[in-house]
């Protein structure tokens, strides 16, 4: 399970920098020589690049949690089994994002 924990932070902070990307319209891509932020408009290949992201890291995500859950004692899975409301709208929510960003990029 602590396999998992690192690529899910990951795929979460790419998450909310595309979220922010989208907010403002544009993103700091560096700093020049005096420090100065350096601003970038969206591309579509940034939302396409963020799609892909969320989709590889979703799915190690998943095979990490299958390696995992073979470890598992009986008890430990029952547990886990009775959180699957609270986790079933966060994967909705990750899933409705991806489709978004793909049929922005689209056109």
């Amino acid at each position: 399970m602590k396999k998992a924990v690192g690529p899910i932070m990951e795929m979460l902070s790419k998450f909310v920098d595309a979220v922010l990307k989208v907010a403002t319209g544009t993103y700091i891509s560096g700093y020049d020589e005096e420090g100065h932020a350096e601003i970038t408009h969206i591309e579509n290949e940034d939302f396409i690049e963020a799609g892909v992201a969320v989709a590889a890291t979703f799915g190690y995500f998943i095979d990490s949690l299958n390696e995992s859950f073979s470890k598992l004692s009986p008890t430990t899975i029952d547990a886990i089994k009775s959180m699957d409301g609270s986790l079933k709208p966060i994967m909705e929510s990750v899933s409705s994002f991806v489709d978004a960003i793909i049929k922005y990029a689209s056109g």
